[in-house]
């Protein structure tokens, strides 16, 4: 699935009253065609410096596309050393100013994330290095001796009997996904949580559990790396690994799949509930009451609130509440009347009214804050959260200020 965007706003200058003599003999549609990215910019220079009271409005803007609240500018706006960002991150610091600008006129920009990917996990791992965030590349779909070769056939195998956990965002056809690894220590036993932001229907949904039980047997079958084969009874061992995909139904716009992956891989890190499922399934696979291979796993159910912060849809963040709230209660009730405790296999629920940010807001608060309306080139209008565009413009200003960082320090 390919992540792109379906709001872009028409680049034609509205009527407005001339400044500059040239005006009324240049060339727009040349213009337009030849340097897009000029031409917009010298747009939005002239509608700043020859705007009239009277004139018409911007036709440069997908119809009724006007934010419900004025945008406040971002805290670091003020000391952001843009000079210092134009030396050392030329276009990441571009991609920033663009961003800024549509967010304030709450367009949709033209989203460059992939472009950056490497330099925004660097720094997401400086600003965490208990994150170990990774980038790899996935082929469920290739033959057995193609999925071998890929970059994370390769690191699973490389992991095998460390105990060590890491993320990363998987790269699987234009769409991105976020993946949570953890490795059993003395065994070949893999736990592996996927969590992607799309909704997919339930034919979908079974092709995808046949294509990754396939591509999971062939990266299992792979040949033994060489510190197996210097140690035999590691070789003999056999090579499990179960995947356990959840579907959050998070993104509902046709942008922003790196930003969601980016997001979950954050949350998959520190968050126990994440921790407990690895522990739980690992031990099911040494005991046998787990399989290796593929299960579809309830996101409303294991997930915790924080993992639909950035949640697009108003209908997804109340149907997860609604069913965590259920969750809750009857786990609840259960404890008060017979005094019980999870066993290992079931985890304690979580309250979907707990805090999912240092200000103290719940979900449902938080998303209410980020919710807007946009035309798009159809000009229909959309109600949706662009809590993920905040969340894109942060991690990009972070990503800067890492590089800037590094380049300062290698100036010592």
């Amino acid at each position: 699935m390919a992540c792109t965007s379906y709001l872009e706003p028409l680049a034609i200058p509205s009527p407005r009253l001339p400044v500059f003599e040239w005006e009324a003999t240049a060339d727009w549609e040349s213009a337009h065609r030849r340097e897009p990215d000029l031409f917009t910019h010298l747009h939005d220079l002239l509608a700043t410096y020859g705007a009239d009271e009277f004139a018409e409005p911007s036709l440069a803007k997908p119809l009724q596309a006007k934010p419900v609240t004025a945008r406040p500018a971002f805290d670091w706006e003020a000391t952001f050393d843009w000079k210092a960002a134009n030396r050392h991150a030329p276009e990441l610091t571009r991609y920033l100013s663009e961003l800024l600008i549509a967010y304030r006129a709450n367009e949709t920009p033209k989203v460059r994330d992939i472009d950056f990917v490497r330099e925004i996990a660097a720094a997401l791992n400086a600003a965490d290095p208990a994150l170990k965030l990774e980038v790899h590349n996935v082929a469920p779909h290739a033959r057995a001796d193609g999925i071998r070769s890929t970059s994370l056939a390769r690191r699973l195998l490389q992991g095998l009997g460390s105990g060590e956990a890491w993320r990363a965002v998987l790269e699987d056809c234009g769409h991105r996904i976020a993946l949570s690894v953890q490795h059993a220590r003395g065994s070949h036993d893999v736990s592996l949580l996927l969590v992607d932001s799309v909704p997919q229907k339930k034919e979908a949904i079974t092709h995808r559990t046949n294509t990754w039980s396939d591509a999971l047997r062939a990266m299992a079958s792979a040949l033994p790396l060489p510190f197996d084969a210097r140690e035999p009874e590691k070789r003999a061992q056999p090579v499990r690994l179960h995947l356990g995909i959840m579907n959050s139904e998070a993104q509902k716009t046709p942008d922003g799949c790196l930003i969601f992956a980016l997001s979950a891989t954050r949350k998959m890190a520190s968050d126990a509930a994440i921790k407990s499922m690895h522990d739980r399934l690992l031990q099911g696979l040494a005991d046998g009451r787990v399989r290796a291979g593929v299960d579809v796993l309830d996101a409303n159910r294991h997930l915790p609130p924080a993992f639909f912060k950035h949640a697009t849809s108003e209908q997804v963040v109340d149907t997860f509440l609604d069913a965590k709230r259920k969750q809750f209660q009857a786990a609840t009730a259960r404890a008060l009347a017979h005094h019980e405790h999870p066993d290992w296999w079931h985890r304690p629920a979580v309250d979907p009214d707990a805090p999912v940010n240092q200000t103290g807001q719940t979900l449902a608060q938080r998303q209410a804050d980020y919710i807007t309306l946009r035309a798009n080139t159809f000009g229909v209008e959309h109600r949706y959260s662009n809590s993920y565009e905040h969340k894109r413009i942060e991690i990009v200003r972070k990503t800067i200020g890492h590089l800037v960082a590094i380049a300062r320090n290698g100036d010592l």
